[in-house]
């Protein structure tokens, strides 16, 4: 299954979406938690001079449903949520 959905600079910027990278990070937790999950992880590796080369966000909480991916993933700043 392949997924695309462009998503440019002018995008996020006329999104209104959070620049500062703590907001971003909680979302995604909360994202976890509205999962029903028990456990969230937040993996953060650094390069040898430091900085940031990755960041990885694990929770155990019930997923997306595969019927539910092509719309999920299709549509920026658009949630199931807001139907349930």
């Amino acid at each position: 299954m392949k997924n695309n959905t462009r998503i440019t600079n002018a995008s996020i910027e006329s999104a209104d979406l959070p620049k500062d990278t703590k907001h971003v990070i909680a979302e995604y937790i909360w994202n976890g938690f509205d999962a029903k999950a028990t456990e969230v992880s937040v993996d953060i590796r650094s390069n040898a001079l430091g900085f940031i080369e990755s960041i990885s966000i694990r929770d155990n909480g019930e997923g997306i449903a595969r019927e539910t991916l092509d719309y999920s993933f299709g549509n920026f700043l658009d949630s199931l949520k807001k139907i349930i």
